[in-house]
């Protein structure tokens, strides 16, 4: 049986890197290939910022007004990591520990979520497999750029000529590749979706928590852009058109909403919590990929907000684009419609099982 060494941002506190990083070892298993999480650590000391002493004490007493959710969701991670994670055997705490003494196997995969994006990893070649041996094979599962330019991303151009198989997440990632190494790379879909939601209702079914009246779920996520105060009134919108109780799992306290028929969870939900939430929504609000691919997979209505069609960093559109669901997307700042509760999963559905369809036999093919 072959072994692959899976290269990915498995350990970040957030719901979309950890299930991603499940759902790759999923598939693989399924595949009939011995899959294992290579243990590096990110962020690691390569990647951090010297945070100042104002920004340390916000950090603190926002914590403390908000009844510590960070403590709580890395409790809840920690659990979900042991108990789901295969990892190897040394953990590795930085670029210079992981070349120095390389993991062995087969085949050495990078993917998925933004693991090429230098905003987030800051050039740090490990995420372009540069610690392999010489001649091992290398391909890439569904990598995101992310937000990127081209003259900065020239200095990873030779670290990825030596890829066997190339796949992105999106037509954005798929230009640069042409434009840095003149080769054809695949768009496959972000592991997430490489399960079904039968798959993932087996996870969600281990959640604690019970909302016993319908809601709005309402996931809102900054580090791409500020889609405040629009977001704001959106949701205002949503809640007079539909009169549904709104479950916030992730929205800024110091954005007042005037609704009062709300439960807040300040983000202190474990990964089967974050598929119960999507999996039992009437509806879902986000500015999140992860949140819309949830959305699409438990086939639930849904709207994204975005930032700007013209962007770099289209991965939300690009997604809704490959399962013509692009009608879901509310660009920030546009003119807020009708809000509707219903949703013709009929066609969305098909493409979607298509789309996974080949990027399962990407996999396939390149596991040989």
């Amino acid at each position: 049986m072959k072994k692959v060494g899976i290269i990915t941002m498995h350990k970040v506190f957030n719901h979309g890197s950890a299930l991603q990083a499940y759902a790759t070892q999923c598939v693989l298993k399924k595949l009939g290939v011995e899959a294992e999480i290579i243990d590096y650590i990110f962020p690691n000391k390569f990647h951090k910022e010297k945070k100042s002493i104002k920004d340390v004490l916000h950090t603190f007493l926002s914590e403390i007004i908000s009844g510590f959710p960070q403590k709580k969701q890395q409790k809840h991670f920690n659990i979900f990591y042991k108990k789901h994670f295969k990892l190897s055997k040394q953990t590795y705490n930085s670029p210079a520990e992981i070349h120095r003494n390389p993991p062995k196997y087969d085949i050495y995969m990078v993917g998925s979520d933004q693991t090429w994006c230098l905003l987030h990893n800051r050039g740090d070649k490990t995420f372009f497999l540069s610690f392999a041996p010489k001649g091992a094979k290398k391909i890439s599962y569904a990598s995101s750029f992310g937000p990127y330019s081209l003259c900065d991303l020239q200095q990873i151009k030779n670290e990825l000529h030596d890829f066997t198989a190339l796949s992105v997440r999106e037509r954005s990632g798929q230009n640069v590749i042409k434009e840095l190494l003149q080769k054809d790379a695949q768009i496959c879909l972000d592991p997430t979706l490489l399960l079904n939601n039968k798959e993932w209702s087996k996870l969600a079914s281990q959640s604690q928590l019970q909302i016993k009246k319908p809601f709005v779920l309402v996931y809102i996520l900054t580090y791409a852009y500020n889609p405040y105060p629009f977001v704001t009134q959106f949701i205002e919108n949503a809640y007079k058109q539909t009169g549904l109780h709104l479950v916030l799992l992730h929205y800024s306290p110091s954005q007042p909403l005037s609704i009062k028929d709300v439960t807040s969870l300040n983000n202190g939900v474990s990964p089967c919590d974050f598929l119960y939430l999507f999996q039992n929504a009437s509806l879902v609000i986000t500015t999140s990929f992860h949140g819309t691919a949830f959305a699409l997979n438990f086939e639930r209505p849904f709207y994204s907000i975005i930032n700007d069609k013209s962007t770099s960093d289209d991965r939300m559109l690009s997604l809704l684009q490959e399962v013509g669901a692009e009608d879901r997307a509310i660009l920030c700042n546009s003119e807020i419609s009708d809000i509707s509760l219903t949703m013709d999963y009929t066609s969305i559905s098909k493409k979607l099982e298509e789309k996974r369809k080949k990027s399962i036999t990407y996999l396939s093919c390149n596991i040989i």
